[in-house]
């Protein structure tokens, strides 16, 4: 389940950072592709859980929807496995 006003990629809150609200489907797809692409399985659930990102008003922040993006766009390009220790590492160690 996610969590009102915490981001989708870091769970955590509004600190500096403001959050954004996903509000088209184009938003929503990308971010369901770059899951399923990086194999998030703990992010994966959650989204498969909410169903439409959009009618849950999940949130996230600009820095970790493009640190996701970048993550994903060097798995298709150089067809490298997900590494869960990234991941678990980007949750862990994320400034926003």
């Amino acid at each position: 389940m996610i969590a009102i006003n915490t981001c989708l990629f870091c769970e955590k809150g509004c600190e500096e950072a403001g959050l954004h609200q996903v509000l088209t489907f184009d938003a929503d797809t990308n971010i369901c592709a770059m899951v399923t692409e990086l194999q998030d399985t703990s992010l994966l659930a959650r989204i498969v859980d909410v169903g439409n990102l959009i009618a849950r008003e999940a949130k996230y922040h600009l820095k970790c929807e493009e640190f996701f993006a970048f993550l994903t766009s060097r798995v298709t390009e150089f067809a490298l496995p997900p590494s869960k220790s990234i991941i678990h590492d980007f949750r862990y160690f994320s400034v926003v």
